[in-house]
């Protein structure tokens, strides 16, 4: 067992902890949009450090990247379209996330992992836009 993999893991769980608190303390888009942008930060400095041949960077980057979202944008995602989208689309959203992420976790990291890190970077600012500009609120919004 590699001791990088357990403690990110354990950053990760331990984050998901402190968004139980967040979340209904504050309001869901602001979590959200500052999730992504912490995503977008940390996964642009992975992509430099890995450039640079730092790869301390690129670990002190992954950890980071790993707060952002396991304390924001992981919990958040799961109760948010439900409060927004109509029961019988949910299944699609579901659907489109999750392909989502298991064509990042098919995509083979060689050793030019930092265009793999770009990319992410890019795809999370284009999220970070879209987020910004057309999510609501629905912290006080009542189910339908």
């Amino acid at each position: 067992v590699n001791d990088g993999s357990v403690l990110i893991n354990l950053i990760q769980i331990a984050a998901t902890f402190v968004v139980l608190f967040l979340f209904h303390r504050f309001c869901r888009r602001p979590l959200l949009n500052i999730g992504v942008a912490g995503a977008f930060v940390s996964t642009l400095l992975i992509a430099i450090f890995d450039l640079c041949n730092i790869y301390e960077g690129v670990i002190g980057a992954g950890i980071l990247y790993m707060l952002f979202i396991g304390s924001t944008v992981s919990p958040i995602a799961w109760p948010y379209p439900p409060e927004l989208i109509p029961p019988v689309r949910v299944k699609y959203n579901s659907l489109i996330s999750w392909t989502g992420s298991t064509i990042i976790a098919i995509i083979p990291i060689e050793n030019k992992s930092f265009i793999f890190f770009f990319s992410v970077s890019g795809y999370l600012l284009l999220t970070g836009i879209i987020n910004y500009i057309f999510l609501i609120e629905s912290k006080n919004l009542t189910l339908r």
